[in-house]
């Protein structure tokens, strides 16, 4: 029976004067088809709260100025002096450590157990295509994964004593809840030279806008290659000084000697055109 027939029902039946026990059924259904009907809604906004609240994919430490307290607590912006006297103001990335321990129990029962127990499961492959169960500590590994970014390594303690150096791979987690389920790990190896593409982040108000300028942004990313212990975590530009005419290259960069830098150094990475030419 559609809602607006149970509508009409209820008001007949009030008209007629039937039992208070059958009006009161009546009722019940009335009031479920209305919980009913909004029950989609609510789900639906229940979402979009967590989703907006934190997304989990996107790192803090990528995440643009409008939330400067994230740059606070996950390391470092760099500034980049307009005069092309960059400064060596990258330093390689920090490594987080995360406690493990190796795991033999496997199925969906273990896992649920281990997280009741405030520890998740995990996997960590190394390059030789070979892999090891764990269980590392909730609390801990999610304290580094909500600064992480794709090229952050982390260092993880297995048993005490095994220490590998890895990427975050892959997370599986519960969107409602708000928390990871399995961790998978990529073992590197140490001493092998890495490619990696680093994302750019451009920050601050140039003065060339208050001179009537037109700002525009450049190459998102760059690609470059390093040993795993200088791999940078992220770079972020500072264009607070960018003045009329000025432009900010790729090879204007401050990347850390160490870095070699594959992308085009010509590559514009931000520019303020000056409208009067």
């Amino acid at each position: 029976m559609r809602f607006s027939v149970y509508v009409r029902h209820i008001r007949d039946s009030v008209v007629s004067g039937c039992d208070a026990e059958y009006l009161n059924g009546l009722l019940k259904v009335f009031l479920f088809f209305v919980i009913l009907s909004k029950l989609p809604e609510l789900i639906i906004l229940c979402i979009m709260e967590r989703i907006s609240g934190k997304d989990k994919r996107i790192p803090a430490g990528f995440r643009l100025t409008e939330n400067r307290k994230e740059y606070a607590e996950a390391p470092v912006a760099f500034p980049l002096p307009i005069d092309g006297k960059t400064e060596r103001s990258i330093s390689a990335m920090d490594q987080k450590v995360v406690t493990a321990r190796v795991r033999t129990v496997t199925g969906k029962t273990a896992a649920k157990n281990l997280r009741k127990a405030g520890r998740l499961p995990a996997v960590i492959y190394d390059y030789k295509g070979r892999s090891v169960m764990l269980d590392i500590d909730e609390a801990e590994f999610t304290k580094v994964w909500k600064i992480a970014t794709p090229t952050t390594l982390v260092t993880v303690d297995i048993d005490g004593k095994d220490r590998k150096l890895a990427f975050i791979k892959d997370t599986q987690n519960n969107l409602l809840q708000d928390r990871n389920l399995h961790i998978d790990f990529y073992a590197i190896e140490e001493n092998k030279p890495l490619r990696k593409t680093i994302k750019i982040q451009v920050q601050g108000n140039p003065v060339g806008i208050r001179d009537g300028g037109i700002f525009e942004k450049g190459v998102q990313s760059v690609e470059i290659e390093c040993l795993p212990k200088d791999l940078p975590m992220r770079m972020v530009v500072d264009v607070s000084d960018l003045g009329l005419s000025q432009t900010i290259l790729v090879k204007d960069l401050p990347f850390a000697k160490e870095v070699k830098v594959l992308s085009d150094g010509d590559l514009m990475v931000a520019v303020m055109k000056n409208p009067k030419g």
